[in-house]
């Protein structure tokens, strides 16, 4: 009975020591996914964005927090030539000082388009694109991917490039406005993110980290027009985009 006891336990060993080790599953803190999740405005074109990707990124949209849980946003996916049709519409960082984008053969390879049926005006609805918008983008970051959030643009030009015009008798052009499968109630574009590889490099400044910055590349003396802005605009130099962030003291009242 001693021995078989012996022989079952050194073939336990043995299948042990034989069997493959599992895999240890890594998961990026918060703190690394927020700091990585930058505003990119250049991205690679030998990676695109499948229908897939996108369903992963905005799955946690279900179950985010909404005002009055009205759950009144829609998100699309946009590739390929729609894309292409998308981009000239759009305002890439209107608030920087400079160059902004997209970069000349570095546009994004898709866009995630939020609507919504829901008057925006309410402050609870904004609300909601933000918390939206946020979650999509850190889930894409997890992934590998990077964005950028964009309100610069008209609605009715997002709505003419992706869906067409209708001709009216007297000649004017009317948006073919998308309808909600879910209300029946007409959608409006609120937000647009590009998504995509990020091919740009982002770097946060304190404040005073900018001030070093500008004085040590002797730029103070210069016309460049960033200077002549808030020191919270971002600005692009020798193909880095930099980004003035508050510090903690700043923001503690």
């Amino acid at each position: 009975m001693a021995d078989n006891y012996l022989e079952t336990k050194m073939e336990e060993h043995r299948q042990r020591a034989s069997a493959p080790a599992p895999k240890k599953v890594f998961h990026e803190s918060l703190d690394n996914l927020v700091l990585k999740n930058r505003s990119y405005r250049a991205f690679r074109q030998d990676a695109p964005v499948t229908k897939e990707d996108f369903l992963k990124m905005i799955s946690l949209c279900t179950k985010i927090s909404s005002a009055r849980n009205r759950q009144g946003l829609r998100y699309r996916f946009v590739t390929g030539v729609q894309a292409q049709r998308l981009t000239p519409v759009l305002f890439f960082g209107g608030y920087s000082a400079g160059e902004t984008g997209p970069h000349e053969g570095k546009n994004p390879p898709a866009y995630i388009i939020i609507y919504s049926h829901l008057p925006q005006e309410r402050q609870s609805g904004w609300v909601d694109v933000g918390i939206a918008a946020q979650t999509i983008l850190l889930k894409a970051t997890e992934m590998g991917f990077g964005g950028v959030m964009m309100m610069a643009f008209v609605p009715e030009k997002i709505t003419a490039a992706l869906d067409g015009e209708t001709l009216l008798e007297d000649g004017s052009k009317v948006p073919n406005t998308p309808i909600d499968k879910v209300t029946g109630e007409r959608l409006h574009p609120v937000l647009v993110i590009a998504v995509g590889k990020p091919d740009e490099k982002v770097q946060l400044l304190g404040l005073e980290s900018r001030e070093q910055y500008a004085t040590a590349n002797n730029i103070e003396n210069q016309s460049e027009t960033y200077l002549d802005k808030s020191t919270l605009h971002y600005f692009r130099r020798d193909g880095i985009h930099y980004v003035p962030k508050l510090n903690i003291d700043d923001l503690v009242m």
